[in-house]
């Protein structure tokens, strides 16, 4: 019996390492999935009161084919894509970018508006989801990988 015990007791380390090994993981923003790739962006609404309304559809042409680009150094760029809205604007922002893994959140530094800390919602090898609420009002952006 003592045997038997002492058996059960050698198999409780092997059998919390493999439960802690196949455990879900933690949701965590996969930064290779965000990096070195344009992304267009290709929906974006605002809710207010729990009204959402549709804002992608009122953007112009123009803008409508701006993209970002988030590099591995921090780094992120805005780029005004083939049609520009004012010939004086920039061609390309460059601004920053900094992930907070454990919270899905994406932050941004760049002076086009995308400010601040970010709800990641989505992020995969083609689309990217975020959402950020500013004096009760829900902005919510989708982009697509160029």
């Amino acid at each position: 019996m003592k045997n038997l015990f002492f058996l059960a007791l050698l198999a409780v380390p092997f059998i919390a390492a493999y439960t802690k090994e196949n455990a879900e993981p933690e949701p965590a923003l996969k930064v290779e999935l965000l990096t070195g790739k344009d992304w267009m962006r290709t929906g974006s609404t605002i809710t207010v009161n729990g009204v959402t309304t549709d804002t992608h559809a009122t953007l112009s042409a123009c803008d409508k084919d701006d993209y970002m680009r988030f590099e591995e150094a921090q780094e992120m760029f805005y780029d005004e894509g083939a049609s520009k809205c004012s010939a004086a604007s920039p061609q390309r922002i460059k601004g920053v970018r900094w992930v907070d893994d454990g919270k899905m959140i994406l932050g941004m530094g760049i002076s086009n508006g995308h400010n601040g800390a970010h709800q990641v919602i989505e992020l995969s090898a083609n689309t990217l989801t975020f959402a950020q609420t500013i004096a009760d009002k829900r902005y919510t952006y989708t982009f697509t990988k160029r």
